[in-house]
């Protein structure tokens, strides 16, 4: 037996790998990427960094936020009293319906037996 060259062998797994990566271009392009698709390098990194590493960058993000929303936070709690009282009169009218209701069914049900 004689040794089979082994180009075209290589050939066709180049065609191969070349077609596959036509039909994910292809299928790439039709489609729009969406954001939590693309990582950027950093977040890649930065899932592989010990905890004690991050710690430092992850307080200065959490502290920057502080400042950004620290005058937020007074609109949010009177935002959340305002909430608080509709629900609440909406609770009152509900109740108020539910013994309308009642009232209504208990004379109903007298008018029947008279």
């Amino acid at each position: 037996q004689q040794p089979r060259p082994a180009q075209p062998v290589r050939q066709k797994s180049q065609q191969r790998q070349q077609t596959q990566q036509r039909k994910t271009s292809q299928m790439s392009e039709s489609r729009p990427k969406s954001p939590a698709r693309l990582l950027h390098s950093g977040q890649l990194v930065s899932r592989h960094e010990p905890e004690r590493v991050l710690n430092p960058r992850l307080i200065s993000i959490l502290g920057r936020q502080l400042e950004r929303y620290r005058e937020m936070v007074p609109m949010w709690v009177a935002q959340r009293q305002a909430i608080r009282c509709v629900v609440a009169r909406k609770q009152r009218e509900l109740q108020n319906k539910v013994r309308e209701v009642e009232d209504l069914l208990e004379a109903k049900s007298r008018a029947e037996r008279s």
